[in-house]
């Protein structure tokens, strides 16, 4: 998201050629009151003092009063338009008109971004109202988005497809018609326990060090053949763009990366989205 930003800075032209954005979530800065309310909460929570000379642990559990505050209506802690950051930082057509420097755009994004943030342990817990309510609110035709067996399914599916899915769709979609060559991939290769692939499961076969992850739980079965594999084939995009060569995917499709009779598998496949996201600025 800070890269997107950045790529748009005026006093950063020139200095950014090529952007890679992995998992580029749908959270633009919040208008007036809502920068308005975050900024207050923070002096109450900070007891009046400068952020700038609170400690580590002050500045997290103020973080924690404001997310809590937002629960269930968005990002709580995020950055404020002002200053260098534009407030339609992602209205998409208005951004790439601001990427005049860019020659190329990877974009990627994982098939289950949103379990990482509603995970499996928490899908009994979850109400049937709340699933319909997002669902209702973020699509303009929420009968076209697809059937699940649970509220948690849903509702999973809708804020990846909401906060991720379409937003890559989309900023393709300006890129493209701007002339900028554009790249989009998606990890279907799925963790453990109904996990799947989660926001940030992809950062183990993007950097394609093992070592790293010996513990981590997203990882467990998956052998070091298997990982090694994947990760070449996932970040081979950036590989080769790195090198030179210009990598494009068409319009309405992604390339798709995933596990298959036990062989790591990639295809271009349609990539076509349903509901139609709505994208309405908080106010």
């Amino acid at each position: 998201w800070l890269a997107f930003a950045a790529a748009q800075d005026p006093s950063l032209s020139g200095r950014i050629r090529r952007l890679a954005l992995f998992s580029l979530p749908y959270q633009p800065p919040p208008g007036p009151n809502g920068s308005a309310e975050r900024r207050r909460l923070l002096a109450e929570a900070l007891g009046g003092a400068d952020p700038a000379d609170a400690d580590a642990a002050c500045l997290v559990a103020a973080s924690s009063t404001i997310n809590r505050a937002w629960a269930g209506r968005g990002l709580g802690v995020q950055p404020l338009a002002g200053g260098r950051l534009a407030g339609d930082v992602q209205d998409w057509r208005a951004a790439v008109g601001r990427l005049g420097d860019i020659r190329e755009v990877l974009l990627s994004t994982t098939a289950h971004e949103a379990r990482a943030f509603i995970p499996p342990g928490a899908a009994e817990k979850l109400p049937e109202q709340a699933a319909a309510g997002l669902r209702a609110r973020h699509f303009k035709r929420p009968d076209d988005r697809p059937s699940a067996s649970s509220a948690w399914e849903r509702m999973t599916s809708d804020m990846t497809e909401y906060q991720f899915s379409s937003p890559a769709r989309e900023l393709a979609a300006e890129l493209r018609g701007a002339g900028i060559p554009v790249h989009v991939s998606r990890l279907d290769v799925e963790a453990p326990a109904g996990a799947g692939a989660a926001h940030c499961f992809d950062l183990p076969f993007l950097f394609g060090d093992r070592s790293q992850w010996r513990d981590a739980p997203m990882l467990a079965g998956l052998d070091d053949a298997t990982f090694v594999a994947v990760a070449a084939v996932w970040r081979e995009p950036l590989v080769r763009a790195l090198a030179g060569e210009s990598m494009t995917t068409g319009p309405g499709e992604v390339r798709a990366v995933g596990i298959a009779g036990g062989q790591v598998r990639t295809a271009r496949v349609p990539d076509l989205g349903r509901g139609e996201p709505v994208r309405r600025a908080e106010p």
